[in-house]
């Protein structure tokens, strides 16, 4: 079995801050698994006949274990998606939401996403980028692991913002 390439998707910042502003916790530069449905798409995209989607969408949930075979059957099945108290994927558009930066390492910079909650809260473990707004038929293409418990409650908010990168990861 090869060793799972940490290339494609690192996320810069994870950041928990209070209603006022006030800094909980923050995460920096936290590597990701690149998911076989993510390699395929990349590779049908720049050498096959795939389609580049327009649109990604970037979901949490908390599976035990995180492995270069997951899809989004996976995270389905595990049943670890939020759900209720205000959670929504945060959608991400291909020509809008992203900066290209040629300096070295080039990348793609993604804008800040921003998780919230209302009238309860919901805890994660993981990031996930897909190609699916809701439900579970789109392309798991990347998950990173935060190494720790995260709440989203209507007292915090919870905003990460991540790189696509080719190397350097």
């Amino acid at each position: 079995m090869s060793k799972p390439w940490n290339g494609l998707v690192k996320l810069i910042e994870l950041k928990i801050v209070d209603l006022e502003g006030n800094v909980l916790f923050k995460k920096e530069n936290i590597n990701n698994v690149l998911q076989y449905e993510g390699q395929t798409l990349i590779l049908s995209c720049m050498f096959g006949s795939g389609t580049v989607p327009t649109d990604y969408y970037v979901g949490l949930d908390s599976r035990p274990t995180v492995t270069v075979g997951d899809t989004m059957a996976t995270i389905q099945t595990s049943g670890l998606e939020p759900s209720g108290y205000g959670y929504a994927r945060q959608s991400l558009t291909r020509n809008s939401n992203f900066d290209i930066q040629s300096s070295e390492p080039p990348k793609a910079l993604s804008s800040t996403i921003t998780f919230s909650a209302t009238g309860g809260s919901y805890t994660a473990t993981d990031m996930f980028l897909c190609t699916a707004q809701t439900g579970y038929s789109g392309t798991l293409i990347s998950t990173v692991q935060f190494g720790t418990t995260i709440t989203v409650s209507p007292t915090n908010l919870v905003s990460m913002k991540f790189a696509m990168v080719l190397n350097g990861c």
